[in-house]
């Protein structure tokens, strides 16, 4: 997916002057008409925003860029992407939007252009997200009377941007904004309106599509079905409102510690599929236990009464064996997710290949 090119950083690019990425106008027209060529094609939304990153890398100097794209609430993060070299403090998080200078481009409708981080209180400090120090560029997606979402540059060197940079970076986000639009409202279709994840009806054309990327490819895939432990008990205990935001911050704390271009999906009331794009059976292990590790470090929330809600998850693992439909490969991974009740709260379980002769699981944790 677009969303994690791994595109290479731009560090080496000249910041002298406009001799940069965009010096040469010609190579700069050639950007904005593949992209326009590549975004007519039918792509998910995080497709369109990855290719939206990976183009403004091309027209402005910076070491990574992002795209973030909101709700209708305008509240919380819908999806995102980014290019370029890793940020330091890994991925955007999904949380609510709308502050520190996310929020003041969003409520000005305007760009805002920082040569130096460190002394913006605007820029969150480390390990929030951004980088200690450096420069930022920050554009919004504006669609008629709505910010739909954000357009960012950062580079680590100081003064990077000139005002020159910030009209092609606007002028990008002009001409993208109504394609996003677009992609962002098809999403909104196929979206859980509670936790801004995938909706059930998504998870089969979407594990059958990348079952078949899997296998062209050559490449591994898994998934994880997680089940939140007791989750009737919170309903009744604190109640329906409670659990709702439970769900909601369970997803969030999901997104910031997988990848994004790995798909979740609400499958039931509190049973969530994740579907992690070439990744192999270790690597999902290592994935789910992270999960598990995130959701034990912290309460997800406090209830009216102020009393922390403790949240632990059920989590089945199964890799693609090679040959078996969408519907074994959740079905194995469900399996995994019974043994993984049935050895008490939090706990991890993978599942064996049924074609290696073993339908049974192995690879518990607790």
């Amino acid at each position: 997916m677009g969303s994690t090119s791994g595109r290479p950083g731009v560090e080496d690019r000249p910041l002298d002057g406009e001799v940069c990425a965009m010096s040469d106008e010609s190579a700069t027209l050639r950007v904005f008409i593949e992209l326009t060529n590549r975004l007519l094609k039918k792509l998910s939304l995080e497709e369109a925003l990855g290719l939206v990153a990976d183009a403004a890398l091309d027209v402005v100097p910076a070491d990574n860029a992002f795209v973030r794209v909101f709700d209708p609430s305008g509240h919380k993060l819908l999806a995102a992407a980014r290019s370029g070299a890793e940020p330091a403090a890994g991925p955007p998080p999904p949380s609510e939007v709308g502050k520190g200078l996310e929020g003041w481009v969003v409520e000005h409708r305007s760009a805002a252009r920082i040569g130096d981080v460190a002394n913006d209180d605007r820029v969150p400090p480390p390990g929030e997200g951004m980088r200690a120090t450096g420069s930022t560029l920050v554009v919004p997606l504006v669609l008629g009377e709505k910010v739909v979402g954000v357009l960012g540059l950062a580079s680590s060197k100081a003064d990077a941007h000139t005002e020159l940079h910030e009209l092609m970076a606007t002028l990008l986000a002009n001409c993208v904004a109504p394609v996003i639009e677009r992609a962002r409202l098809e999403r909104l279709t196929m979206t859980d309106s509670n936790t801004l994840a995938f909706n059930e009806r998504y998870l089969l054309p979407r594990l059958k599509e990348e079952i078949s990327r899997a296998q062209r490819y050559e490449h591994p895939l898994s998934v994880l079905v997680m089940d939140i432990d007791r989750f009737k008990r919170i309903n009744e205990v604190h109640g329906t409102t409670a659990g709702d935001l439970v769900l909601q911050q369970f997803v969030d704390r999901i997104r910031a510690t997988v990848r994004l271009s790995d798909v979740l999906v609400r499958k039931g009331e509190d049973e969530f599929v994740l579907i992690a794009t070439n990744t192999p059976l270790e690597a999902a292990l290592a994935a789910a236990e992270r999960i598990r590790e995130r959701l034990a470090a912290a309460p997800l929330l406090e209830d009216q009464h102020h009393t922390a809600i403790t949240v632990t998850a059920a989590i089945g693992v199964a890799s693609w064996d090679g040959a078996e439909t969408a519907d074994e490969l959740e079905a194995r991974a469900r399996r995994a997710l019974h043994e993984a009740r049935e050895l008490g709260r939090g706990q991890v379980k993978a599942a064996l290949p049924d074609r290696a002769g073993d339908a049974g699981e192995t690879g518990g944790t607790g």
